[in-house]
């Protein structure tokens, strides 16, 4: 391999929360995909990578899914194999140190979307709070 190459790398890619909009299992509902999620496939591929879809879910139901969003043709399995990276919504990055630190950020971990919809319900409690105090009006 020529030094100005890099190696061509086996990315799994989660369905739930990376490919398509996810918050949480309601049902088996699939929502579209993610903004960007096709187009950060296509790039990945267009540099020589093989991307798989890396998911519990039924793979026939994905390939219909990737096949209605006019995805690539991806492998998909729900078996771990020698990828070189995963991006998962539900992963927590290991730096090789089992630190009490890591242990809690393992324990304490929540998903992007969680942490969204957390976020989402304070806004609107604080939208929905009424000022207890008079609004200043500066000083003359």
């Amino acid at each position: 391999m020529s030094k100005n190459k890099k190696p061509k790398r086996t990315i799994a890619i989660d369905f739930d929360g990376v490919l398509h909009q996810y918050d949480g299992y309601k049902g088996g509902l699939i929502r579209g995909p993610m903004p960007g999620a096709k187009e950060g496939v296509e790039a990945l591929l267009k540099q020589g990578h093989k991307v798989v879809v890396f998911s519990t879910r039924d793979a026939f139901m994905i390939n219909e899914w990737l096949a209605k969003y006019e995805f690539p043709d991806l492998e998909v399995t729900n078996v771990k194999k020698p990828f070189y990276v995963i991006v998962d919504d539900r992963a927590v990055r290991f730096d090789g140190v089992w630190s009490n630190g890591f242990v809690e950020s393992i324990a304490s971990f929540e998903p992007y979307w969680i942490l969204a919809r957390k976020q989402d319900e304070i806004d609107t409690l604080c939208k929905n709070i009424e000022p207890t105090l008079p609004a200043f009006e500066g000083r003359q």
